[in-house]
């Protein structure tokens, strides 16, 4: 037998003809009257549809008098005569525009009279199949599950987990995305059950096991969802879970919604059984919000756990719904798809694993500041000038000699106007960096992450830069001056802190859109992590990038005001699009990566010139006593020498020397040291000026030579206390001296 085509329906009454029971006749101006069934003497109100122009498909109901006259042919008519059908209402409450909830059922009593009240007939419990539980979408959800992690598919803990709490308020994460929070004392008890073969509604793969000592209020499951203050607001919230007795007693249970500085409300809950898993389920109009920026506010879905209680419990879910009379069953999703929901939890401890960065001692505490610590204000001859402060650090000014660079107790670099300004944090790299760095932002993408606070309101501003230029612009090391300073390739700055015109030749990496190039370090002194993205830059070739010759990373500021203090604790540029902070290195690492561009054999933070330092460089000399010269002179004969760099340079460098004795400039000092059978050592030393009797004859990226000046004096003479009980046994020589030798690139 053929089944009947559901596509098709029956046509319904489409008018209501009404006669008189004695006769037949049409029932003209007949008397229709509605009440209540329960109550039959108080009048129920009924409805006409009327469309709602221009919204297609849009529809409001009116109500219509009460009681109705019939047509003189005894149909229904409204006030205007138009032939209409009635709608029924039949629920206690009065209908409302959004819908609520209507109540209970409450059907009509009916009355029809002739138009002399003469009774033709009544109807009772009208209409006929109205549900207890109304219901005109009974299967709609509006939204997909706000909630993440539903069905507790990862957890923090590994088996059976005993949890001490204590105090009021007290919140303890259990499971990526949910957290108990608890008032009194005792050990809450918490463990992932897998499911085998047990009919559970809703079919989880893992229930959450629970169990809530005795304390002072129920346990209350929450998850946050933050930024999301007004969520659902004023539409309608359909909840559902899963639950299961575990302890052979009846749980209250609930699910509510708990606005930022507001109290929970109520989604649905349930008394459950003593045994078995139930499903409870509810939809409510949410009505509670909070009205407070979303940067700063937030919505909590709390599941309440009475206390003294063992339960089972998964399917958390809170959906949108169209009406109060909606509900949806739990959308099942995969344990993977849940997993892949959690991105925005893991997200921020994906950029806590710190992975290596192509910048050079950026992690500011651990930078070397070879040449000192506090530098500036320095004044180089104009605006928009440039001076390199620590290792690989080169500060952009915008006003001359407005900026201090030092070292703040935390770590931080430091910066501090003394009038307003800009500043721009600028590092060059060159050689296969360089084009190693280009080679991420053709095929992997660039990130960098800045961590830093101000006691001011400023903005900040990131960008990446590459050239083909021969050579970058001047930083002159001015002498003895250790503080290069000149130009860098920033010639203007913009408001915001990006550069306004560069020098000729420089390529700016595109930043990527939507992520907003400058951003707003508030004023709050707390070192907060700041992000920027340059997605791959497809236009790149590889032929530009193997002609490129150097790369720059600039961080600008907003004007600054005198009294403004910035602190910096790293900046990073790593590959990828997920910025991550620089990772962990030792001293020495970071030591010997700045000794690339810049090495000395002082220590560290030590300003030169700077006398009787440990570990300066010894140069054997050739030395001699006695004839030709007088019994008590001893001298030294002028030789050669090898110096090695503790870490090969990136170019040739500019080497310049101490004496260890006095600290004078591009000086080594000269030293004899005589031993006799009375006296024993007899230590001499003498400045000697280096050009005068030597030269740097060899200067390469592994080290320097010093050669004898083939004219200079021979030997070189020193005076030895000696009476004729003394004989001299030997004299041994050596130059002594500190060095420094500058590969920085940009300086002359």
């Amino acid at each position: 037998m053929a089944t009947p085509d559901p596509l098709y329906f029956m046509c319904p009454s489409l008018q209501d003809y009404f006669v008189d029971k004695d006769n037949g006749a049409p029932l003209s101006a007949g008397i229709v009257t509605f009440y209540r069934d329960e109550s039959r003497l108080v009048k129920k109100s009924v409805y006409q549809q009327e469309r709602v122009p221009p919204v297609t498909g849009a529809y409001k109901f009116t109500a219509l008098p009460n009681p109705m006259v019939l047509s003189s042919v005894g149909t229904f008519v409204d006030t205007n005569g138009a032939d209409i059908i009635p709608y029924f209402y039949p629920w206690v409450n009065a209908p409302t525009d959004p819908a609520s909830d209507p109540g209970a059922q409450d059907l009509y009593y009916i009355t029809v009279e002739s138009s002399g009240n003469i009774n033709q007939f009544n109807r009772e419990a009208w209409p006929p199949g109205a549900s207890d539980n109304p219901s005109t979408t009974d299967n709609f959800s509006d939204t997909d599950n706000i909630l993440s992690n539903p069905q507790f598919v990862e957890v923090n803990f590994t088996g059976s987990t005993s949890i001490s709490v204590s105090g009021i308020g007290t919140y303890t994460e259990i499971a990526p995305d949910w957290t108990i929070e608890t008032s009194g004392s005792g050990t809450v008890v918490v463990d992932q059950i897998a499911i085998t073969n047990d009919p559970v509604p809703s079919n989880p793969p893992y229930v959450l096991d629970i169990t809530v000592p005795n304390l002072s209020a129920p346990l209350l499951l929450r998850q946050r969802l933050y930024n999301s203050p007004r969520l659902l607001t004023r539409n309608f919230m359909s909840g559902y879970f899963v639950v299961q007795s575990q302890d052979g007693l009846q749980h209250n249970i609930s699910l509510n919604y708990r606005p930022y500085g507001l109290g929970p409300t109520v989604i649905c809950q349930q008394n459950i059984p003593s045994s078995g898993y139930v499903s409870v389920a509810g939809t409510i109009q949410a009505t509670n919000f909070s009205l407070v920026a979303a940067s700063t506010a937030w919505m909590d879905i709390l599941i309440s756990i009475p206390i003294n209680s063992h339960i089972r419990i998964s399917s958390a879910q809170v959906v949108g719904v169209e009406n109060i009379t909606s509900s949806t069953p739990f959308i099942q999703q995969s344990t993977a798809r849940q997993q892949d929901h959690l991105y925005h939890y893991w997200e921020p401890r994906l950029k806590l694993m710190r992975i290596p960065s192509h910048l050079t001692a950026w992690d500011f505490l651990l930078n070397p500041q070879q040449w000192g610590g506090i530098i500036g204000p320095i004044a180089v001859g104009g605006p928009n000038t440039a001076f390199y402060a620590w290792d690989q650090t080169i500060i952009h000014q915008t006003v001359d000699a407005s900026v201090a660079v030092s070292l703040n107790t935390g770590g931080e670099l430091t910066l501090t106007p003394n009038q307003p300004t800009q500043i721009g944090i600028l590092q060059y790299l060159t050689g296969y960096k360089c084009k190693d760095i280009l080679r991420n932002a053709l095929y992997d993408g660039l990130s960098t992450a800045i961590k830093i606070s101000s006691n001011l309101n400023i903005n900040v501003n990131v960008s990446l830069w590459y050239t083909k230029n021969v050579n970058l612009p001047v930083l002159a090391s001015g002498g003895s001056n250790l503080v290069a300073k000149g130009s860098s390739f920033v010639s203007t700055m913009l408001a915001n802190g990006h550069p306004g015109t560069v020098v000729a030749g420089w390529i700016e990496i595109p930043f990527v859109v939507p992520h907003n190039q400058t951003k707003l370090v508030s004023s709050d002194l707390i070192q907060r992590q700041i992000d920027y993205i340059f997605w791959k830059y497809p236009t790149l070739t590889l032929t530009e990038i193997s002609l490129s010759t150097y790369f720059a990373i600039f961080v600008g500021t907003s004007q600054l005001l005198n009294g403004t203090v910035i602190y910096v604790d790293a900046i990073s540029l790593v590959p990828g699009e997920i910025p991550t902070l620089p990772a962990p290195q030792s001293q020495d690492q970071v030591l010997r990566e700045s000794q690339y561009y810049w090495e000395t054999s002082y220590a560290s933070k030590t300003g030169y010139g700077v006398i009787n330092q440990p570990n300066p460089v010894v140069l054997d000399q050739d030395s001699s006593f006695g004839a030709p010269y007088p019994v008590t002179y001893g001298y030294l004969t002028p030789s050669y020498g090898a110096v090695p760099y503790q870490q090969v340079k990136v170019k040739p460098p500019i080497v310049k020397t101490y004496s260890n004795f006095t600290g004078v400039y591009n000086d080594v000092t000269a030293v004899l040291d005589s031993y006799n059978t009375i006296g024993g050592h007899t230590f001499s030393a003498l400045d000697v000026i280096l050009l005068d009797y030597y030269y740097i004859y060899y200067n390469s990226i592994r080290g320097f030579n010093i050669a004898p000046i083939g004219a200079a004096p021979f030997p070189y003479v020193f005076p030895v206390d000696v009476t004729a009980a003394n004989t001299i046994l030997r004299t041994n020589a050596a130059l002594i001296f500190h060095y420094y030798s500058d590969a920085r690139l940009g300086v002359v």
